[in-house]
């Protein structure tokens, strides 16, 4: 016969007297048989193979969507807190009732904490000059009486002394308040299409004339910078990059004031010779309350450091930002501000490399 294994079966035929009478065999190869198997076998695996392919599909997907809600927790975790300070409590997946939405809520918690500290450092400079005043001006006053009463040399000589102090005083509230005032002027502030060359050309002219002693240089590259803002914060702009300048260069050292445009933006540059800036300022020059001027300069001007924040705030307000960088020649510095164009729309800018 055939080799190989064969699979066989008998069931007995019996007769009515319950004797057997005979028997049916059958009889299979164990091929047949190895088919069946397969055939089973391959339908429980591909049974199995696709309830793990759909886990699978199921994990992959709701790993991605997972990822992403994180993605989205972080990037505006991340933007929170911008380069002028300013806080934003929203952010999203606050209302989701798991792990992810109790850490956004957490995140609001403390940026809503950090938001109303940042809030009442920002008025700090408003009260610190309304509760000083008063007291400011009786001491003034009191001076002011007792130098006119007959003294003694050294009586008089601490009077005057106190006298001076006092005077300064008075200039750092005024600067302080000046910059209160600007702050909150700008939100009512009203913008109109202005020509770049028109505001800033005239007064780098007559800071010429107010400083003869300086070569003061206009630099424009003769294309029209039309931008939608205020002359009048401008004016104050420049202004407090040019008395910067001035502080900063040599009696008989030059300035120049210039126009330009760099990727499509208004560039207004302000170089002067003179030291350059210490490596220690770079992240934090533009802020409040920051001064890289020594205090044995000019004793009666108050040093604050509300210049350059004065400036950074009025380049916000138009959509602009500010940079301050040494000379590549490293014989001074040049603040450099960016402010969008009118052809350019307004809306969202990419700062230039």
């Amino acid at each position: 016969g055939n080799s190989g294994v064969r699979v066989s079966a008998a069931q007995p035929v019996r007769g009515p007297d319950g004797t057997v009478r005979a028997a049916v065999v059958t009889e299979r190869t164990g091929d047949g048989v190895l088919l069946l198997a397969d055939s089973a076998i391959g339908q429980v695996l591909g049974t199995v193979l696709g309830a793990m392919a759909l886990a699978l599909a199921a994990l992959v997907i709701y790993a991605g969507r997972l990822s992403q809600r994180i993605r989205r927790l972080r990037d505006a975790a991340g933007a929170a807190v911008d380069d002028s300070g300013t806080v934003t409590t929203e952010l999203p997946l606050r209302d989701h009732r798991d792990e992810l939405g109790d850490l956004a809520r957490g995140f609001g918690e403390t940026l809503g904490r950090l938001n109303d500290y940042t809030r009442y450092l920002r008025s700090l400079t408003s009260k610190l000059s309304h509760e000083l005043r008063t007291p400011l001006t009786m001491v003034s006053s009191s001076l002011d009486n007792l130098v006119e009463q007959p003294l003694d040399t050294d009586s008089r000589r601490f009077a005057e002394r106190a006298q001076d102090g006092a005077r300064r005083l008075d200039r750092i509230l005024r600067a302080m308040s000046e910059a209160t005032r600007i702050e909150q002027s700008i939100e009512h502030e009203t913008f109109e299409p202005l020509e770049l060359n028109q505001v800033i050309g005239p007064l780098v002219a007559a800071y010429g004339d107010m400083h003869p002693q300086r070569t003061i240089r206009w630099a424009s590259d003769g294309q029209h910078h039309r931008i939608e803002g205020s002359a009048e914060l401008i004016g104050q702009l420049v202004d407090k990059l040019m008395d910067n300048a001035v502080t900063f260069a040599p009696t008989d050292g030059w300035i120049e004031v210039g126009l330009s445009t760099r990727d499509g933006v208004t560039a207004l540059t302000v170089a002067n010779q003179g030291p350059l800036l210490p490596d220690h300022m770079a992240g934090n020059l533009f802020d409040s309350l920051v001064s890289v001027r020594s205090e044995a300069g000019d004793g009666d001007r108050p040093h604050l450091g509300l210049g350059l924040y004065i400036v950074r705030v009025i380049a916000e307000v138009h959509g602009g930002w500010v940079t301050a960088t040494n000379r590549e020649n490293a014989d001074g510095v040049v603040f450099t501000v960016f402010l969008p164009r009118t052809t350019a729309g307004q809306g969202a800018l990419n700062r230039p490399r």
